[in-house]
């Protein structure tokens, strides 16, 4: 491993996520959320970005970042099934 000391590579729990564009599930809207499930619908979209993302090394993230991270990839796993999905979690740890 060439990364530096003060870095780690983060691991989450969703490696057999489907990394390929599926746009089947949708977002439920929160009342203002509109704007937040379509960036999130278009981070979903891009090819390789998932993958990208599990893969960054970077400095140890504090409990809020890993919270955020967690709860960012469970909405992408969730939309990546085709589910409608309820970003409650993922909106409480970004309102943090």
């Amino acid at each position: 491993d060439n990364a530096p000391e003060s870095q780690q590579s983060i691991t989450f729990p969703f490696s057999t996520m489907s990394t390929t564009p599926s746009l089947g599930g949708g977002l439920s809207n929160l009342g203002n959320t509109c704007y937040m499930n379509s960036a999130l619908q278009l981070l979903r979209s891009v090819p390789g970005l998932l993958g990208n993302l599990q893969n960054h090394d970077q400095q140890p993230p504090s409990d809020n970042d890993l919270q955020l991270r967690e709860a960012f990839f469970k909405v992408m796993e969730q939309l990546g099934n085709d589910e409608t999905v309820e970003p409650a979690q993922f909106k409480r740890m970004l309102d943090q």
